[in-house]
């Protein structure tokens, strides 16, 4: 990585916000503005019914996860270790995190938009046949799907955006490197490149605390973790269908 530190920023908002309705309002209003500039949208201590009304207005839940250590698991989620940046599922459009607690030491969260992942022309063209593997969720999932799906045309993206938490892009992403679906010597060496560049795209950083709540676009942001030093960490994950 290269450059300055870039970091997460939160928004402000007057005590109570999370239950005044009046107050509820400018966060709704937060939301919209700093999903469809930003990407992601981070209220510091709000509640749980909070937290599930802001989901409300995102869209149709789809899964939820508790994410906490699980020395049993198998599962990357349930492990301290660091976690590479990645998409989760293709179906997502939203996810929400309620921070239930928090670790100390590490767990520092990383989110790298997609626009900031400098690709020339050539990789470009290469990924947008890139394809990856996907583990099988639901029940129509096909088991594999495009890295960079459909990039919008000039008249698309005239006609502005199809929900009100995504603005203008340049395609919608599915990545995870350890899931690369590299079925030829072309596709590898593509993936590899793709990889690099990612890690040389400087993230955006922020360390959430408990009662947070942390929502960011799935299909515009590669998401990401470092290493934590605790067990106590436990957030509340919601996987989020945009209504169009």
């Amino acid at each position: 990585m290269t450059g300055t530190q870039r970091n997460l920023v939160p928004v402000s908002l007057p005590s109570g916000w999370d239950s005044d309705d009046k107050k509820f309002d400018l966060a709704h209003e937060a939301m919209i503005e700093r999903m469809y500039r930003d990407g992601y949208v981070w209220f510091k201590q709000g509640s749980h019914s909070a937290a599930m009304r802001l989901k409300e207005l995102l869209g149709e839940s789809l899964y939820v996860t508790h994410v906490k250590e699980n020395t049993q698991s198998k599962s990357l989620l349930a492990k301290k270790k660091s976690l590479a940046p990645h998409t989760d599922h293709h179906a997502v459009d939203f996810i929400l995190w309620y921070v239930h607690d928090h670790c100390d030491k590490g767990g520092e969260t990383h989110l790298y938009p997609t626009k900031d992942i400098v690709l020339k022309r050539r990789l470009r063209s290469w990924a947008i046949s890139l394809e990856c593997k996907e583990h099988k969720i639901f029940d129509d999932d096909p088991g594999v799907w495009p890295v960079i799906q459909h990039v919008p045309t000039r008249e698309e993206k005239a006609r502005g955006p199809l929900t009100l938490y995504r603005g203008e892009n340049n395609g919608l992403w599915y990545y995870s490197f350890w899931l690369a679906n590299a079925r030829t010597e072309r596709h590898e060496k593509a993936f590899k490149l793709l990889q690099e560049k990612i890690e040389q795209t400087e993230p955006l950083r922020g360390h959430l605390k408990k009662g947070d709540i942390f929502i960011f676009d799935n299909r515009l942001n590669l998401h990401a973790r470092t290493e934590y030093f605790d067990s106590k960490r436990h957030l509340e994950r919601h996987w989020v269908k945009a209504i169009l």
